[in-house]
This record gives structure tokens, C-alpha cells and sequence, in this order.
């Protein structure tokens, strides 16, 4: 059998079964079309669910079905031991991907061979109607202003995060993608395309507007395990998260980092260094 080029990893939970229709669909009508789509039914109580999945025919899906919920990160990690693809493509059972979604980037991966994850911008739409445009090239110390690469829509190489042994951490519920960018991009690279290739739907029943205060709390624990990561020096922590604020001084950033393999430097006004991880001083 022939490997797919991509897994695209889909866990449900009591999904109402509109929705899960919408974004299944979006995914069969990918103009880029070589792809297994294993779907996790993650112990819903709703029967619908089951039935929707399996009324599909298409060889592409793999349906799991599991008997107890072990909630997102139980569920995509299983999905992810279960893939096969040379990319992994998120997907949520209430949202929707644009046709070219997948032809644009495994096209970039393909010709950037450097680049071990990227998403792309998105347009919310339901309750709330807005564009989010996240900037291109992230470094792990833009995360402390918090997670700018959006979950549902990341494809990343399969192989680079088994060699890292990258899974997602139940310990972070409900920021939990954002924990696992913040490890792997200690030492994988990651980048968002400029251009809205998915649509999240908003609605009151989205869990980071349910528990918000439970992310929020995660949030900041993740950013202080950067801050540790990038020096154990309480003050210049502080620092450093004033300058990753993206405050600016006469138009110019007040901060410019640097990433190499092993190596990551800071420089104030992109000029004088003030940070190195190797030394912790310069």
C-alpha cells in the first residue's frame, strides 16, 4: 500500500453533526488529494457522531473509534503514533479548510526543506468575524507574547518531531499546542504563510472561551518555562519579556534575535547583543 503524503489527524467529541459534516467535507475536497484522514471519535456520548463518519465512503478515512474520552492531546497523540504520512496536517471537527489549504503547504515544505512546521493566517467566522494574521517568521522568544501559530491549521514533518520525540503534554490543558511549539521550536523551525487558508468557527461552545481562565493560567506557565530556557537570570527575564512585548523605540523593535542550530542571540535594536544562549551573557 502506498505510503499518503500527508496524515491529517481529526479527534471529535460530540460534534453536532453540521459541523462535522462541514469540516469533513472540506478536508475530501482538497484540491491536493494524497492523504489518509484518520478521524477520532474520542468516546462520544453522541451516536450521531459515529454515524456521520462511517455514512462516508471514501478509502482516505481511517476511523478510530475510542470507548473512553482521553480529550485532545490523549487523542491527536494517538493519532499521531497511528499516522503515516511524511506531513501531519491538524484539523478540528468544527471548522473548515479552504480547497487549496494542503496544496499550498506541502508545496512549501517541499521547497523549504529547513522548515519543520508552518500554518498560515485564518478567517473567524459565527459569533465573531475577523481576520488573523499572524507574522511570518516566528522565534521562540516571540512566544512570550503569546502562541502565534494557529493549531488547526499547522502541518509539520513527521519525521523531524518523532526524532525529538515531540508528542503533546496533558499537563497544559487546553494550551497544549502551545506548550509543544514552545519546546520544538528550541530546535525546529516554524513559519506561517501569509495567507488565510482556514476557517475557524466561533461559537460559545469553543473551549478557550468556556475555560479561558484555565489557558490563561497554562499560558503563563509556558511562558516562564521559555524564560528559564533562555536564562536562569530572574532580572534578565524580566527583561526580556518587557523587549518580546514588541515594544518599539522611534518605529525601530527594541529586540532582534538570532537562531541558530544550539545558538540563540539578542540583540537590542537589532544591533548591540544582549543575550546569548551559550553564555547567558555577552
Amino acid at each position: 500500500m502506498k505510503t499518503p503524503k500527508i496524515s491529517v489527524i481529526m479527534p471529535v467529541y460530540n460534534t453536532p453533526c453540521a459541523y462535522l459534516r462541514e469540516a469533513i467535507d472540506s478536508i475530501l475536497t482538497q484540491t491536493f488529494a494524497d492523504f489518509e484522514f484518520i478521524i477520532i471519535n474520542d468516546g462520544s456520548t453522541d451516536a450521531s457522531v459515529a454515524q456521520t463518519v462511517k455514512s462516508y465512503a471514501d478509502p482516505r478515512i481511517v476511523y478510530i473509534e475510542q470507548q473512553a474520552n482521553t480529550g485532545q492531546v490523549g487523542a491527536m497523540n494517538n493519532g499521531i503514533r497511528a499516522a503515516n504520512g511524511e506531513y501531519i496536517a491538524r484539523m478540528d471537527s468544527d471548522d473548515i479548510s479552504l480547497p487549496e489549504r494542503f496544496a499550498k503547504q506541502v508545496a512549501f515544505l517541499d521547497t523549504h526543506p529547513d522548515i519543520s512546521l508552518c500554518s498560515s493566517c485564518y478567517q473567524r467566522f459565527g459569533d465573531s468575524n475577523k481576520i488573523i494574521i499572524h507574522p511570518e517568521n516566528i522565534q521562540l522568544i516571540d512566544m512570550l507574547r503569546g502562541c502565534y501559530i494557529a493549531h488547526p491549521i499547522v502541518m509539520w514533518r513527521r519525521a523531524d518531531f518523532m526524532k525529538y520525540n515531540l508528542f503533546y503534554n496533558d499537563d497544559y490543558p487546553l494550551a497544549e499546542d502551545y506548550e509543544l511549539w514552545s519546546r520544538a521550536m528550541r530546535i525546529l523551525k516554524f513559519y506561517n504563510l501569509q495567507e488565510i487558508l482556514f476557517k475557524y468557527r466561533w461559537h460559545n461552545q469553543n473551549i478557550s472561551r468556556k475555560k479561558g481562565e484555565i489557558q490563561r493560567a497554562n499560558a503563563r506557565r509556558i511562558k516562564q518555562n521559555i524564560l528559564d530556557f533562555l536564562t536562569t537570570d530572574k532580572e534578565f527575564q524580566k527583561d526580556l519579556f518587557y523587549l518580546a512585548k514588541g515594544k518599539k523605540w522611534y518605529g525601530i523593535p527594541l529586540i532582534k534575535v538570532k537562531k541558530s542550530i544550539g545558538k540563540t542571540k539578542a540583540y537590542l535594536f537589532g544591533i548591540i547583543p544582549i543575550y546569548s544562549k551559550n553564555t547567558n551573557t555577552l
